[in-house]
């Protein structure tokens, strides 16, 4: 008596829609970060670390931005705000996105890559905008889904004085402030002169 040969099953499987934006965003930085490898393995290769050194980091400072970005559009979606035109204000005041654009035509400068672009199309795949025009808003703005009676936000359910009134704390952590910004997102001193301070 025979039995039958079994096999695994050969479906091919689908990506999620996390997985597509995570191919998408990297196929945007992919060429540029082999090119710096591959350069940095010639220097290597010959002995020229410093240089080498230098094409590494330049291929770092890509990915950076490709996982930054990532966050950022991680954090938007959690709070489900992806949608969102008007996030822009609050992405400055959260995550000093603006310090990091601001230092990008420096690095690029200073690396011989185009950061600047990259960011730009980092942003678009992974639907982080940018939009200022049109949100400001002078009202305590409160629990978006418990409206009560009124079409914005500003005729909300707020439970305690506004945000702004009261915000009176002090933050601390491991770094000093934006000690991380000026360590990551400005090139060594003397290189470029920039007088960010991302505060």
């Amino acid at each position: 008596m025979q039995k039958r040969l079994r096999h695994t099953n050969n479906s091919k499987n689908v990506m999620t829609s996390q997985e597509e934006l995570f191919v998408s965003g990297w196929s945007i930085i992919d060429e540029e970060v082999t090119r710096l490898h591959n350069k940095s393995w010639a220097f290597q290769k010959r002995g020229k670390q410093v240089v080498a050194d230098l094409y590494n980091e330049a291929a770092n400072y890509h990915t950076y931005l490709f996982y930054y970005a990532l966050f950022l559009r991680n954090k938007l979606d959690r709070d489900g705000l992806i949608k969102n035109g008007c996030t822009s204000t609050m992405l400055n005041e959260e995550t000093k996105i603006e310090c990091v654009e601001k230092n990008l035509p420096c690095l690029s400068s200073n690396f011989n890559t185009d950061y600047v672009t990259v960011w730009k199309q980092l942003i678009e795949v992974f639907g982080i905008v940018r939009q200022t025009v049109g949100c400001e808003t002078n009202c305590c703005v409160g629990i978006g889904d418990m409206i009560i009676g009124g079409e914005d936000d500003c005729n909300t359910f707020i439970v305690g004085p506004c945000q702004e009134e009261t915000d009176n704390t002090v933050e601390v952590g491991e770094y000093e402030d934006c000690a991380f910004d000026d360590g990551h997102a400005v090139a060594d001193e003397g290189i470029c002169n920039t007088t960010l301070n991302c505060k």
